[in-house]
């Protein structure tokens, strides 16, 4: 991992512990924190596949991402709470790993709102949505054939994405995303 202390990209938009980002949207602005910039870098380069027990060092995240430790320190915390990072004796933050009653809850939390917003969706879309979703399909099974596993996920979560936008209750498929994230080849391989 270049250039970092657990593989995280550096933000774009970071900045002194006080300071905060103000996003732009269609009609509102979404104002965020230090803490909340650092907590999204470190959270998505976790679920994107950190190897577990890798060391998650205060100073570096710091300094690579040109904050003070403060923010570097809260975000930390709060990936604690979710599970994502563990306080060791010896080694400080480190990634936490994931056991096998971690996996089977998330499971059974992305099955039950996985499952209602496909019914949801194949109930209300339209042709071009399924005109979308055949497209997917199609790449599914070339990157199948071509053992790609990186196309395979990314045709596989465009199609499930296609389906459950169709349900137009985004904040009912969000929370799988929230959860832990998409699987990516890298944590598979």
């Amino acid at each position: 991992m270049t250039g970092s202390c657990c593989g995280c990209a550096p933000s774009a938009s970071s900045g002194a512990a006080g300071s905060a980002d103000v996003a732009v949207t269609s009609d509102r602005l979404i104002v965020k924190s230090t803490e909340d910039q650092v907590y999204e870098a470190l959270r998505t380069e976790v679920l994107q596949g950190v190897e577990p027990g890798t060391p998650l060092r205060l100073s570096a995240i710091a300094d690579r991402l040109g904050v003070s430790t403060m923010p570097v320190r809260a975000a930390l915390r709060r990936l604690e709470r979710e599970g994502l990072v563990r306080q060791t004796a010896r080694k400080g933050a480190v990634v936490a790993p994931l056991e096998l009653q971690d996996v089977q809850e998330i499971q059974a939390i992305r099955w039950g709102i996985e499952g209602l917003a496909a019914r949801l969706g194949a109930q209300a879309i339209a042709e071009a949505g399924l005109a979308a979703m055949q497209g997917h399909l199609d790449r599914i099974r070339g990157a199948a054939a071509a053992a790609d596993l990186d196309a395979y996920l990314a045709a596989t979560y465009a199609f499930e994405d296609a389906c459950y936008e169709a349900a137009d209750r985004p904040d009912c498929w969000r929370p799988c995303a929230t959860i832990v994230g998409r699987p990516s080849a890298t944590c598979c391989s």
